[in-house]
C-alpha cells in the first residue's frame, strides 16, 4: 500500500491509503454553490447537481471548489444516512477548494451531498461494477439408455444432455461409452445456459456377452477449469447371447486322433497335429471346429488346442486339425465338437459327447 495526501486544511494533514496494484485514474471536478447547487464547470451548478460515473476500483481525484466562499464538506454517502460513516469518502470543510483521494470500491448508485447544504447541494454517484469474468464450463447432467436388455446385433440408444454452466458460447465435443466402447463422438454449440441431448446409436454387432456401464464425457473447451462436471456414468445395458439356433455338428462317430496315433514322438518340439472328423447333422450348413484340452498323464491342464474352422454343408462331413508343439511326456487329449447354431459368428453349441485319446512325447 502507499499513501497519498488528499489535502491540507488548517494545518491538518489528511491521507487515504491507495492499493500499489496498477487501476485506473480518474480526476473529476466539482464546484459548489449553497444555492445553486454542483456542477463540474465554474457556474454550472444544478440542483440536483450532475451524475457522476466511474468504474468500481477506480483511483478517484476528486477536486473540490467553493464557487461561493461559504464552507463545505464533500460527502459520499454509502449508506443514505446523511452523515459521514467509517469507509465513506469525506472531505474536509473546504471555503475555496481542496482535493480527496479514494478508491471507488463499492459499486453501487449513491448520493452524493454537501453535509453543510444537503438541501441543495446534492447529486447522483454511480460506481460500475466490471463484467463478470468470462467462465467457459460445460456439464453433462444427464445420461440414459434403452433398452437395458438386447441380443447381440440389436441397437441399444443412448440419450446424452449436455449444458453450458458458463457465461460464454462454447461447442463441446460430446462423446458416449459403453464400457471402454466409444460410441460416438458429436459436436453441439451451446449458449450460456442452453441444454442440448443429443442421441447416440450403439449397433451391438460383433461385441462381446456382458454388461457394459453408459457412461458420458465432454470434452473439455478452451480454457475450461472445472471438469468435475464433465462426466457422467449411467446404469448398465446387458448384452445377451441369441437363442440356439437349429444348426448342430458333432464328432463323426466319436472320431479323434493325433497324427502318430498312439505312438512316441520321437523328436522333442517336433509339431504334433490332431485331428477330429465332424459331421453336420443340423438343418442347414454350419460352421464348426474342435476343441482339444491337452492333460499330462496325472490330469493337470497343459494347453488347449482349437482346429481351423470347418463350413460343412448340410448332412456333409469335415476333417479339420490343430497343431501342438510337443515336449516330453505323457498325455491325455480331449476332444470336442463346437459350432454356431444360428449362424451369428459366435460358437453356442457343443457336442455333449467327448473323444479321448492318449499320446507320448519321448526325448
Amino acid at each position: 500500500m502507499v499513501l497519498i495526501v488528499l489535502s491540507l486544511f488548517l494545518g491538518t494533514l489528511v491521507t487515504a491509503a491507495i492499493p500499489s496494484a496498477k487501476a485506473a485514474s480518474v480526476t473529476i471536478h466539482l464546484y459548489g454553490n449553497a444555492a445553486t447547487g454542483w456542477g463540474t464547470s465554474p457556474g454550472g451548478e444544478t440542483m440536483p447537481g450532475p451524475t457522476l460515473t466511474v468504474n468500481k476500483d477506480d483511483v478517484v481525484t476528486l477536486m473540490l471548489h467553493s464557487e461561493d466562499g461559504l464552507p463545505h464538506k464533500f460527502l459520499l454517502d454509502y449508506n443514505g444516512n446523511g452523515i459521514p460513516d467509517a469507509g465513506e469518502p469525506t472531505s474536509p470543510i473546504f471555503t475555496s477548494m481542496t482535493t480527496i483521494v479514494f478508491t471507488a470500491s463499492l459499486a453501487g448508485t449513491f448520493t452524493y451531498l454537501c453535509t453543510i447544504h444537503p438541501v441543495t447541494m446534492f447529486g447522483t454517484w454511480v460506481t460500475v461494477a466490471p463484467p463478470p469474468p468470462t467462465v467457459h464450463d460445460v456439464a453433462v447432467t444427464a445420461v440414459s439408455a434403452s433398452p437395458l436388455t438386447v441380443t447381440i446385433g440389436d441397437t441399444v440408444t443412448i440419450s446424452v444432455t449436455v449444458k453450458n454452466v458458463g457465461t460464454a458460447s462454447d461447442a463441446p465435443a460430446v462423446q458416449a461409452f459403453a464400457g471402454s466402447i466409444l460410441v460416438g463422438t458429436q459436436n453441439v454449440t451451446l449458449q450460456p445456459s442452453q441444454t442440448a441431448t443429443l442421441a447416440f446409436s450403439w449397433v451391438t454387432t460383433g461385441v462381446v456377452p456382458s454388461s457394459y456401464l453408459i457412461s458420458a464425457k465432454a470434452l473439455p473447451v478452451t480454457d475450461e477449469t472445472n471438469l468435475a462436471n464433465n462426466q457422467m456414468n449411467d446404469g448398465t445395458v446387458t448384452v445377451n447371447l441369441p437363442p440356439p439356433g437349429t444348426l448342430k455338428a458333432e464328432l463323426a462317430g466319436h472320431k479323434a486322433w493325433p497324427d502318430f496315433h498312439h505312438l512316441a514322438i520321437h523328436h522333442v518340439g517336433s509339431t504334433q497335429t490332431f485331428y477330429g472328423k465332424i459331421a453336420n447333422i443340423g438343418t442347414g450348413p454350419v460352421k464348426a471346429k474342435v476343441v482339444f484340452s491337452i492333460y499330462t498323464a496325472a490330469g493337470s491342464f497343459v494347453a488347449t488346442v482349437e482346429s481351423g474352422v470347418a463350413t460343412i454343408p448340410l448332412g456333409g462331413i469335415a476333417v479339420v486339425s490343430g497343431t501342438w508343439t510337443a515336449v516330453p511326456g505323457s498325455y491325455t487329449v480331449k476332444a470336442q465338437c463346437w459350432y454356431d447354431s444360428n449362424n451369428d459368428t459366435y460358437f453356442d453349441g457343443s457336442d455333449p459327447a467327448i473323444k479321448t485319446f492318449t499320446f507320448k512325447v519321448v526325448p
